[in-house]
């Protein structure tokens, strides 16, 4: 069988042996490591002999029979305790079938870590889905989370809500900051904004000045003032803007 398996990373050097393939050659295994794959469900743990060569996993006759294996031919499929998976063929003619775990939810939250022992605490699930992920939203993280039948699925999305992740927030963009910018018109006179600006003269003399201007268009009109008094202003703004372009729809401070 062609598979993708996962080593516990046991080596045995006691337990060579030789094997004659159809090419008549004998070849030596280089180590015994122990393989863990997933087959019709269930998970099965053997010793397989690694040999330099160009030829996939084979199974034995004896390995398949301790896994209580029923191949069907006639429906291309293997069944195991019920649970059956599809036979497939190669270019040549031979049998193979996928090893490879389930990536349901289920089997994703069990999954153990580097160091081969199982953390099913919740904080410990909520970091592995997080890497599973690549560090994905927590929003896609829940919702598979709600999909699985596991007992802690409460636990595991409050752990996921509270969990921080250094790399995250070390890549993380800074939210852009506030800025304050004039109301946009439709039209020209939709919108006008007007201030009271001080400026300052080289001579230094200061002045103070009524700014109007058209927030569509960026037209300007700016009108020097005696006082910030309010008939002061309104003055210069009826014969500075209004008796020219009429009152303006909206004004804006």
């Amino acid at each position: 069988a062609v598979v993708s398996t996962q080593s516990t990373g046991t080596r045995e050097k006691d337990c060579l042996k030789t094997f004659r393939f159809g090419d008549g050659e004998s070849v030596t295994s280089l180590f015994v490591s122990d393989l863990t794959v997933c087959l019709c469900g269930r998970e099965f743990t053997f010793k397989c002999h690694v040999m330099n060569l160009d030829i996939p996993l084979l199974l034995s006759r004896e390995l398949l029979k301790s896994w209580r294996a029923v191949i069907d031919y006639s429906a291309d499929q293997v069944e195991i305790d019920g649970r059956r998976t599809n036979i497939h063929l190669t270019s040549t003619g031979h049998s193979v079938i996928d090893l490879t775990p389930e990536c349901t939810p289920d089997s994703i939250l069990t999954v153990t870590d580097d160091s081969s022992h199982s953390h099913h605490s919740p904080v410990m699930i909520a970091r592995k889905l997080h890497r599973f992920f690549a560090h994905g939203s927590k929003k896609k993280t829940k919702d598979f989370v709600c999909q699985s039948s596991h007992p802690d699925k409460s636990a595991i999305l409050d752990a996921i809500d509270n969990l921080r992740c250094d790399e995250c927030d070390r890549l993380a963009k800074s939210k852009p900051k506030r800025k304050v910018a004039m109301t946009l018109g439709k039209t020209f006179n939709d919108v006008v904004c007007m201030d009271l600006k001080l400026l300052h003269f080289d001579d230094g003399k200061l002045t103070w000045v009524l700014h109007m201007i058209c927030s569509l268009t960026r037209f300007s009109v700016m009108v020097p003032v005696k006082s910030k008094a309010a008939e002061e202003v309104l003055t210069k703004i009826f014969t500075h803007w209004i008796a020219i372009f009429v009152r303006p729809s909206w004004a804006s401070p």
